[in-house]
């Protein structure tokens, strides 16, 4: 027996009522279209400047102008990787290859955490571990290092990279880890703790920012950095009595906007807080843990808004179902250019036996439902059987609006999912469209995964996709 795993109609979540806004894709036999603008950039194989060979395309991000900063590895043990920026005119250059001098002796085996300005200025970090890794940023001509162990001229007492967030006009911000450190795998994983600071600077030169808070004894992590347009950053910090648990950087210095223990009549006293995004006028998506009842503990998980110096509540649990279950948890995702909140509703689904999301925007007090996982779409599949929507992941939003995601499309037969295919949807205040989907043909072969590398503020898409076999990667741009 097949059915759906949610029923159509919309519900009451926590009191709101929730409008479903989507346009089901026709099914059949015929390969999902291939949008004509879909560009097939850089693949697996190709020979980049320096003789280096891509084995498979890590990670990208983009710019405004569709400037792309990319990691790449290549064939080999230990499988090393390079840094590359390609131009509009599709010119790829080099960044950072292996055994650059500029390295400093560190592995280029692990590359990671690329941020990008929509002016085209990015950093990235070489290293992951205690005393192996660095800071590196690229002005749009030449790189430069910010922060290397074991070289102190550079960053003077820096040992690990925690968050790196670059803006426009290549403002980078980020935090990092220095003495003293400690390393605990009582739990049976490594846990770092350090004395953790926060900098900011024009990319050539950084300043440490300073903060109330003493930020002792904490994983590199635990400070949350989130950037617009204007080279504002909102941060999120690990608070003990009442220090500010969320703040803004401008132009280098730290102002407090959420305290600890603050007290918000109506919504009860704030214990904890984290940013999820910062818009073009400086609103902050919000998510907050209360304490409702007096007793000190936290007993209220809130998706908030922080704009012009008050604080609106979303969405919030315990309480409340979706079509019948309960939800179980919510977590804001973004906010765009008009102080739209994107966020999603965890419920835990008794037709599915599992935990499943919706996604909804919040705009000036209404409520929109945009997807959840049931919901039908895509049509019939070759054998007749209705699709829905079994997953919802990757979720990005961009400053126009635009909230792109990926989408698993399948049924549920005698409570087995069957995966028909993975697509790339978009909304934007009206219906749910279907952007690009596994089976389409791409770059001279048959699309068979997908993930959303970036969007830009306008809602230009870069895609990873993997053509004809999942080791087989390609960059593909999608223009708005």
């Amino acid at each position: 027996m097949k059915e759906l795993i949610s029923a159509r109609r919309a519900g009451l979540v926590g009191g709101a009522l929730l409008a479903i806004a989507f346009a089901s894709c026709g099914g059949g036999s015929d390969a999902p279209p291939t949008p004509d603008t879909l560009e097939t950039l850089i693949r697996d194989g190709e020979v980049l400047p320096g003789g280096f060979t891509i084995a498979t395309i890590e990670s990208a991000r983009m710019s405004q102008d569709l400037t792309i900063a990319f990691i790449a590895s290549q064939p080999g043990l230990p499988s090393l990787n390079g840094v590359f920026v390609r131009r509009p005119d599709g010119n790829v250059e080099t960044v950072l290859l292996p055994n650059d001098p500029l390295a400093g002796g560190l592995s280029l085996a692990t590359v990671r955490n690329l941020s990008m300005s929509q002016t085209g200025q990015f950093a990235f970090e070489v290293g992951d571990t205690l005393d192996e890794d660095g800071l590196f940023y690229f002005d749009g001509s030449q790189t430069h290092v910010l922060a290397r162990t074991g070289d102190q001229s550079v960053l003077p007492g820096f040992r690990i990279l925690g968050e790196i967030r670059v803006t426009n006009d290549g403002l980078v911000v980020f935090s990092d880890g220095t003495s003293p450190c400690t390393i605990d795998t009582s739990g049976g994983s490594e846990r770092i703790e350090c004395d953790l600071r926060i900098h900011a600077g024009n990319g050539t030169s950084v300043q440490e920012v300073v903060v109330p808070n003493a930020l002792t004894s904490q994983t590199p992590t635990s400070v949350i950095l989130q950037a617009n347009v204007r080279q504002e950053v909102a941060v999120g910090l690990p608070g003990r009595g009442n220090e500010p648990l969320v703040g803004r950087i401008r132009q280098g210095e730290f102002e407090g906007l959420l305290n600890r223990r603050q007290v918000f009549p109506g919504l009860g006293t704030l214990l904890t807080a984290r940013p999820r995004g910062i818009s073009s006028s400086g609103a902050i998506a919000v998510d907050g843990g209360f304490d409702e009842d007096g007793d000190g503990a936290r007993d209220r998980e809130r998706v908030l808004l922080f704009a012009n110096g008050t604080l609106t509540s979303i969405e919030s649990t315990p309480g409340g179902t979706f079509e019948g279950n309960p939800v179980t948890g919510v977590r804001a995702q973004s906010i765009d250019g008009r102080n739209r909140v994107i966020y999603t509703v965890d419920f835990d689904s008794a037709a599915a036996g599992r935990e499943l999301t919706s996604l909804r925007a919040w705009e000036n007090g209404q409520i929109t439902l945009i997807a959840h996982a049931g919901l039908p779409f895509g049509g019939e599949d070759e054998q007749g059987n209705q699709q829905s929507i079994l997953e919802i992941e990757n979720i990005r939003v961009a400053d126009n609006g635009d909230v792109v995601f990926i989408a698993t499309l399948g049924f549920i037969e005698e409570g087995t999912r069957r995966i028909t295919s993975t697509a790339l949807l978009r909304w934007n205040g009206g219906g749910l469209g279907n952007v690009l989907q596994t089976g389409a043909s791409v770059g001279g072969g048959t699309l068979v995964e997908l993930s959303i590398a970036d969007v830009t503020a306008n809602g230009d898409l870069l895609i990873i996709g993997s053509i004809n076999r999942e080791a087989d990667r390609a960059l593909l741009l999608l223009p708005r």
